[in-house]
């Protein structure tokens, strides 16, 4: 059967296209910028296979993988490749990294760890040099984070022509000053505890009394838990700070006068502070001896955020509350309460 010339242009194009299709799109690279405990910087550089190939040639016996001994054969060569690439500067001053870690994921990705020791900048510039070795259109995404933080600092995708990633990292050390602050103030379990001990209307030298006795309590084991010098596992931490707190409610229901209140306040402070410890243990602080400002930073962002609650509920209690002839009730309902929500987290954390 003889084909018409429209017929086999249309194969012809059909056999071709498949060469455009398979032709490798411009690359897509990442930089991740993150600030350590202690100041230092660590930067994970990620490259797809074809573009780590490109740089720094590995797949030997050209089937299209990377090995893991074609891998461990380029080791060298890639870990000398970040300095070649990219120029990182903490306050205007060039930085030298260490490649410290390389490694290939299930996903074709080629990822280089570069760690940067500790020198208190805040300034961050990164310029990037990988498109003078790639082809053309090749994007970078740069992000830039720091712990305590959910979302990154800064973003930015990199070009050809707009090379540069600048940034500031604010707040410093005192970050982890507000990063207590914000660990009580949203720690409704932890504030619920030191509602419950107030709401009886105690006096000033109790209240005080109270308050020291959970802070002194809570810091004794926020420090060695963070050092790892204590641990008790958070299944078990969390059920036993919602029992304090059940604990509490009833106490208040039952007794008309609580004595030594502030002695109970310490045994369940310390628990609390295991509590504290955590969010410091999951951002890897603890792990060098030079992290200790880092938890006395927290620890008093803690004490400032729980002495701002006491100041804001206390005077409420003194002077619109227990004035009030129908205070013991009014008391025994909000205990009912606490009692009643501290109940429900230890289901939600024993059973749930």
């Amino acid at each position: 059967m003889k084909r018409s010339p429209y017929s086999q242009a249309f194969l012809l194009l059909l056999f071709l296209l498949p060469l455009n299709v398979t032709a490798h799109p411009p690359g897509i690279s990442s930089v991740d910028i993150e600030e350590k405990p202690g100041g230092a910087l660590e930067l994970l550089l990620t490259l797809s296979r074809f573009d780590a190939e490109i740089l720094s040639p590995m797949d030997a016996d050209r089937d299209g993988r990377i090995s893991p001994a074609e891998l461990d054969d380029a080791r060298t060569d890639l870990e000398a490749l970040p300095s070649m690439i990219l120029e990182l500067s903490i306050d205007g001053v060039p930085a030298r990294g260490v490649c410290e870690k390389v490694w290939a994921d299930d996903k074709d990705n080629v990822l280089l760890l570069v760690s940067y020791p500790g020198q208190g900048g805040r300034h961050i510039t990164l310029e990037s040099n990988i498109f003078d070795r790639l082809p053309g259109g090749h994007l970078q995404m740069a992000k830039l984070s720091t712990p305590g933080r959910d979302e990154a600092i800064a973003t930015d995708t990199l070009t050809g022509r707009d090379r540069v990633f600048d940034s500031e990292i604010p707040g410093g050390r005192l970050a982890f000053l507000i990063l207590g602050i914000e660990h009580i103030l949203t720690g409704y379990d932890h504030l619920l505890f030191l509602f419950g001990l107030l709401i009886i209307g105690i006096g000033f030298r109790d209240a005080a009394l109270i308050i020291t006795s959970f802070t002194i309590a809570h810091s004794i084991t926020l420090t060695l838990a963070t050092y790892d010098l204590v641990h008790l596992s958070s299944n078990v931490v969390e059920p036993l700070i919602a029992l304090s707190i059940v604990y509490v409610g009833i106490e208040n229901i039952l007794k008309k006068e609580v004595r030594y209140r502030w002695a109970l306040t310490f045994v369940f402070g310390l628990i609390h502070g295991l509590g504290f410890a955590s969010i410091l243990r999951d951002l890897g602080i603890g792990d060098n001896a030079g992290d200790g400002w880092i938890v006395l930073l927290f620890n008093l962002g803690v004490e400032l955020g729980q002495l701002g609650i006491a100041c804001l509920v206390l005077p409420i209690i003194w002077k619109v509350l227990q004035p009030h002839k129908s205070f013991r009730a009014i008391s025994t309902a909000l205990s009912v309460l606490v009692a009643l929500l501290g109940l429900y987290w230890l289901i939600e954390r024993t059973v749930l």
